[in-house]
């Protein structure tokens, strides 16, 4: 280098914005590392000096990075400072770069020396004078200083500091093969040997007196590298500084390289590191790297505990030194480079899992979605189906069906990040994610769709171009998972932008079944009743290579069980899986299970970069699946036992015609629909019953009343009921003060209607007006008036069967009645099956669940309060047959029967196993003796659960 390269004003401190670089024919002064006095360039070793920086237009606008100090143009007095070329750090005052740069036991780096004082340092023009210097001098400024203002503030990019992720991909696949070489076999006692020597322990040092802290970088302990450890006889002359994370805490050492010309890992220096167990924090010169231990310790922790890595770091650091953490001394900050490298260790891994590391194409090779860890129990041709399995019998098709359920998860959101780096994606459509480059051209097509619901409105379709996504890049994800064993599928997963669009959700879906082959396929999907509308349509739009030809596949689609609940009666029980053949008891649910479990890691994946975001979601989704898949290995821990399992050949034959029928033609009666009535409603009833009497006054007959015959007995039955509520609030053993007030509200409000009806009865049943004159004659004054549930209504069907006939009782209305009377009962069974239902499932969920006394005592409540509403339903059949049966007689309706004690009976779940029953006991037995409960109180609580299964009572 010549002198003129560098050019210093030191005698009157005055200076433009220069470089100060030192060559080999300089004679400036450079620093030593142990801070002694300085030495000119001739007495020290070219290899030391300080060289030439590699670019000079660094921006000097701001603060010092570790002490804030103002520099630059914000400084008002002269100003020296640094810039570390080696470390690419911003700028360092003068007391800082001695600190870190020029310390004893710091390396030498190579520096750039700045020394500003102008207040505007771009116009070079103008000499700015110093005090005590006279007027402003000007001078013209040498062609060596030149500055284009332009690229003034423009720093020069170093890809290992800027973005060193970039590196990674081309060295993707030897990182691959040494770490696959770590796995291979070794001889136990030299892996022994060399875990010892791998491992940095901190050391201490006897100082006389006591034994203090120390590194074995203080005590001048030099590690060699490709050799485990041990002595090389051509090691490497240069001694290099290097931080590393083990499970023991941070560390530093020096160590060598290995320099041995015949060794294949000499020429290249990362092998040497991963040969050793240490993963290199970058691939050209690392100064930082991780212990293969410490990063499986801290993906073990991440996917089971979700710890991030910030927290992780911190807790090394404690680890290390507590006091280290507390400033008493300078521990380097490594969050960053952990970050970074704990990612690209875990993406290794998931290349090993398929295999990348053992193909001859290495992962140039791969596939869309082949690093993820697929469900073992799908049907894969290949790999689990049989050779012949597309010539079975039609009638076995469902063995090879495939059942995937679809659903979406707002939860997992990400936020849009101001100051974001460039986080790229190690493995775009590997895994369970779609490939986001074609995903984002496909929805760069969409175009909102309207749509007309033809069930309940759901918030899926009215929200899905209106969700709020204010500060989101993605508002949630799109999943496909097997329904039946509840693994995410390969690129089943994509990000959303909105709602639920159907875009979004096709192309996942599609995505997901490209890689099977398929004779069946069943879809699960909250909203499938609106979703499978024009899919077929909307499938042309997806691009060629996911567009599945479903002509010969035979394709379902259904509602999960709890979902259909929400959906109307008659799309639940025409949607629902429960009742699609072939799908045995798959619930379609679990989707919604796999959320929950990854709902835990949406905190820390909130605020990632998208690549980052998708490793982490990927790698826990991959723990998720292998725990599934080791699951189904034992499927006798479900409570499921093949040899006990038993095919139902064949139902009552009225029955099973009627499956048959409905399988073949969805139109036809579903025999899984358990009707709300067995005949017309109440209302349908008066409807039909009030078109007649229009129809009688509009051929002529004359209306005795403005109040119609049907509403005179809708008015009657309506009083009746209300006597039997009242009753059964009097029956309660609880009742409390504010319930009696309201029945003597009720009977306050009783008492004004029935003198309407007293009214009416007049023009329409005279009867019944002898009938309670004759009453009052025979009552006893001295007695007390009957309270309002006690009185007697004299409907029709209360009156002899003379005061029925003629005059006594006009319009028919006995007969009109009768009509009411049995579409009554037929209501009031349905109530009766639905709440004997109701409580049956209480008492198997009380059984099942509640331990402790509070619950048990809060559950029997519950379900005493059902019983007595049962009871009340009970005693309104029984009266609305009393009186068809005196209107009528018995004959008149031989479906509706006397309502028996034995006729409210349910069968316990395990009434007809008896082993399983006593199984049952013995499991609830040992269960109260665990929290503690004795075996007299476990005796009498099975006692009292086999008397609340006899029966209501």
């Amino acid at each position: 280098m010549a002198d003129s390269d560098f050019t210093v004003f030191s005698d009157d401190n005055i200076a433009v914005a220069g470089i100060l670089s030192l060559g080999s024919d300089s004679d400036a002064t450079v620093y030593s590392s142990d801070n002694t006095l300085p030495k000119s360039l001739s007495e020290i070793d070219q290899e030391d000096a300080v060289s030439e920086p590699e670019s000079a237009d660094t921006n000097f606008y701001g603060n010092c990075e570790f002490c804030s100090t103002a520099l630059g143009p914000t400084a008002l007095f002269p100003c020296r400072f640094f810039r570390c070329v080696d470390c690419e750090s911003a700028i360092l005052c003068e007391s800082c770069c001695y600190e870190m740069h020029l310390g004893v036991g710091v390396e030498w780096h190579r520096l750039e020396e700045w020394i500003i004082i102008l207040e505007d340092w771009k116009s070079c023009s103008l000499w700015i004078p110093v005090a005590d210097e006279g007027a402003e001098l000007t001078a013209e400024m040498d062609s060596i200083y030149g500055i284009d203002e332009e690229n003034a503030r423009k720093r020069k990019s170093y890809a290992a500091s800027d973005d060193p992720m970039s590196l990674f991909p081309p060295v993707q696949q030897l990182y691959l093969e040494e770490t696959l070489w770590r796995e291979g076999l070794g001889y136990s006692c030299e892996s022994q040997i060399y875990a010892l020597c791998n491992e940095p322990v901190g050391v201490a040092e006897w100082t006389g007196n006591f034994w203090k802290h120390t590194t074995l970088k203080l005590i001048d302990f030099v590690y060699q590298l490709g050799h485990g450890g041990f002595a090389c006889r051509y090691p490497d002359p240069m001694i290099c500084s290097l931080t590393v994370l083990d499970t023991s805490g941070v560390h530093e050492i020096r160590y060598r390289y290995c320099g041995c010309t015949r060794s294949e890992i000499a020429s290249n220096k990362v092998r040497q590191f991963l040969r050793n167990g240490w993963y290199p924090g970058s691939a050209t010169d690392p100064d930082t790297c991780a212990m293969f231990e410490v990063l499986d310790v801290f993906r073990l922790l991440n996917v089971v505990g979700n710890i991030n890595a910030q927290d992780f770091i911190r807790a090394l650091e404690r680890k290390t030194d507590v006091t280290l953490t507390t400033g008493l001394q300078w521990l380097p900050d490594r969050y960053n480079v952990f970050l970074r490298i704990s990612r690209q260790y875990a993406f290794l891994q998931r290349l090993r899992r398929a295999g990348r590391g053992h193909d001859p194409a290495g992962i140039k090779a791969k596939k869309p979605g082949e690093c993820m860890v697929t469900c073992w129990a799908c049907p894969y041709d290949g790999r689990n189906l049989p050779a012949n399995w597309c010539d079975v019998d039609p009638k076995y098709w469902y063995l090879f069906r495939l059942l995937s359920a679809i659903d979406a998860n707002f939860k997992m959101r990400n936020r849009i990040c101001a100051r974001e780096h460039d986080n790229p994606f190690l493995g775009p459509g590997w895994g369970a994610f779609v490939e986001p480059t074609k995903y984002k051209k496909h929805l760069s097509k969409y175009v909102a769709e309207k749509h007309i619901s033809t069930c309940i409105a759901f918030a899926a379709l009215t929200q899905k171009d209106t969700r709020n996504t204010t500060g989101l890049r993605v508002s949630g994800v799109g999943g496909v998972v097997c329904a039946r064993h509840e693994c995410m599928q390969p690129n089943g997963l994509g990000d959303l932008q909105k709602g639920e669009r159907y875009a979004n959700m096709d192309y996942i879906l599609m995505s997901a079944l490209s890689k099977f082959d398929l004779m069946e396929l069943t879809l699960s999907y909250d909203i499938a009743c609106q979703w499978k509308k024009n899919f077929t349509e909307r499938l042309r739009k997806l691009p060629t290579e996911l567009q599945i030809e479903f002509d010969n596949i035979l394709v379902k689609s259904g509602l999960p069980v709890w979902h259909a609940l929400a959906h109307e009666d008659s799309c639940a029980i025409l949607n629902s899986l429960n009742y699609i053949l072939g799908v045995g008891r798959t619930d379609g649910e679990g989707v919604e299970r796999l959320w929950a479990f990854l709902n835990s890691c949406s905190y820390q994946s909130k605020e990632m970069g998208l690549g980052n975001r998708a490793d982490t979601i990927e790698y826990k989704l991959d723990s998720h699946n292998f725990l599934k898949n080791l699951g189904q290995a034992h499927p006798s821990s479900g409570g499921i036992q093949r040899n006990k399992q038993s095919n139902l050949v064949g139902g009552p034959g009225d029955w099973q015609k009627i499956i048959d029928t409905f399988t073949a033609d969805h139109s036809a009666p579903n025999p899984y629909f358990l009707p709300r009535t067995d005949g017309p409603t109440d209302a349908e009833i008066r409807a039909s019953l009030t078109a007649e009497e229009k129809e009688a006054t509009s051929k002529g007959q004359v209306p005795l009343h403005a109040t119609s015959a049907t509403a005179f007995l809708a008015a009657g039955l309506q009083l009746e009921d209300t006597q039997h509520r009242i009753k059964a609030e009097i029956a309660s053993k609880n009742i409390t003060a504010d319930r009696k007030s309201k029945v003597q509200e009720q009977r306050l409000a009783f008492m004004t209607k029935l003198r309407k009806l007293r009214e009416l009865q007049a023009v329409y049943t005279p009867g019944a007006i002898q009938q309670m004159k004759a009453e009052e004659a025979a009552h006893d004054s001295d007695k007390v008036p009957p309270q309002s549930e006690n009185v007697c209504l004299w409907l029709p069907s209360g009156l002899p069967a003379a005061a029925r006939t003629g005059s006594r009782c006009q319009r028919n209305v006995a007969a009109m009645e009768a009509t009411m009377r049995e579409g009554q009962c037929m209501n009031v069974l349905v109530a009766i099956r639905m709440r004997l239902h109701s409580k049956r499932f209480l008492i198997n969920f009380r059984d099942d669940n509640i331990t402790g006394q509070v619950k048990a005592t809060c559950s029997q409540t519950i379900i005493g309060l059902l019983g007595d509403r049962v009871e009340l339903v009970v005693k309104k059949y029984r009266d609305a047959w009393a009186a068809l049966t005196v209107l009528k007689g018995v004959n008149y309706a031989p479906h509706l029967k006397l309502l028996q004690p034995s006729d409210l009976i349910l069968e316990s779940k395990d009434a007809g196993d008896p082993g399983k029953a006593a199984k049952s006991d013995r499991e609830a037995q040992k269960k109260l003796g665990r929290i503690g409960a004795g075996t007299t109180a476990c005796s009498l609580r099975s006692n009292a659960s086999s008397k609340k299964t006899a029966g209501i009572s």
